[in-house]
């Protein structure tokens, strides 16, 4: 017995670009043979607020240096200790081994308390934390308006609408709206079992995973889509899609009481729900594997 499955992960963010949608390309089979499978389709998104990602000033390479120099050093100095022990020790024919595997078990920690200390104290780190003091008002000002503006499009769900019509352009078949199904954190992942029930023969489900901010107030949106057969709990296809809605200064984002980013959200909303129907859909764009049971 064959299964038809295509299962994909793709995470990458496109900052260079503002509005470019981003997902792991696919091959291409007949479209027709794979939709005919797909029966009255159900369309559920998230119901949860996405989460929100700063990015943090990092200067690794000074900070693990100094780390991997101040762990040498202490087992350097440790080991010295160890070894005098042990020699003074030597007419004593239990003490040698006895220091000698104490000296072993704690080598690990000792390394580890080093590398902490040393790249805690580093001129990196220093660095690091500075740069993060000084971004803590950018940060604030930001999430002021982010966390209302994703929770309240959380509750509207603009990407559940744009998604029926997107998927409802692309088929002849039924699509209806799943309005309590979806999943309610970002790593769960319902059976929908009751749908079947209710006529249901397969699932779309997209949800918007996370808003990553960058150092230079980039905004990219993180989706995660998948197609479930309810029959037999089939996963058909899985992506992960990204899109980046631009790069602003902070006063540009937080004009207007957020509408700029609100409108900025719903965009990228649009963009994924017609990059997910299409790549799902399209001709050129559809694509499965077989795998025997």
């Amino acid at each position: 017995m064959y299964r038809r499955t295509f299962i994909s992960t793709y995470l990458s963010l496109c900052l260079t670009q503002a509005g470019c949608a981003t997902s792991l390309p696919v091959a291409s089979v007949s479209s027709e043979e794979v939709r005919s499978g797909f029966g009255t389709i159900g369309v559920a998104t998230g119901r949860f607020t996405p989460q929100v990602r700063f990015e943090a000033p990092q200067h690794v390479e000074g900070a693990v240096g100094a780390a991997a120099k101040t762990s040498g050093r202490v087992l350097g100095t440790m080991w010295e200790v160890c070894g005098g022990t042990m020699a003074k020790s030597a007419p004593l024919i239990f003490v040698p081994i006895i220091v000698g595997a104490a000296c072993v078990a704690v080598t690990p920690i000792v390394a580890v308390g080093g590398a902490l200390v040393g790249g805690g104290n580093s001129p990196a780190a220093e660095a690091n934390r500075a740069a993060k003091e000084a971004r803590a008002p950018e940060v604030k000002a930001l999430r002021g308006i982010i966390e209302p503006a994703l929770a309240a499009l959380a509750s509207e769900r603009p990407l559940h609408a744009r998604l029926l019509k997107q998927v409802a352009s692309h088929t002849q078949g039924t699509v209806v709206r799943v309005t309590k199904a979806g999943p309610s954190s970002p790593r769960r992942r319902p059976r929908y079992k009751d749908l079947a029930r209710k006529g249901i023969d397969t699932v779309l489900e997209v949800t918007v995973q996370r808003l990553d901010v960058s150092m230079g107030n980039a905004f990219v949106l993180t989706a995660r889509a998948r197609l479930i057969r309810l029959a037999d709990r089939e996963e058909l296809y899985a992506n992960t899609h990204t899109f980046d809605i631009g790069s602003r200064s902070v006063s540009e984002w937080t004009a207007d009481g957020g509408d700029n980013l609100r409108a900025a959200l719903v965009s990228g909303y649009e963009a994924l729900a017609v990059e997910i129907a299409n790549e799902l859909f399209a001709k050129e764009a559809i694509a499965s594997r077989s795998n025997r049971r």
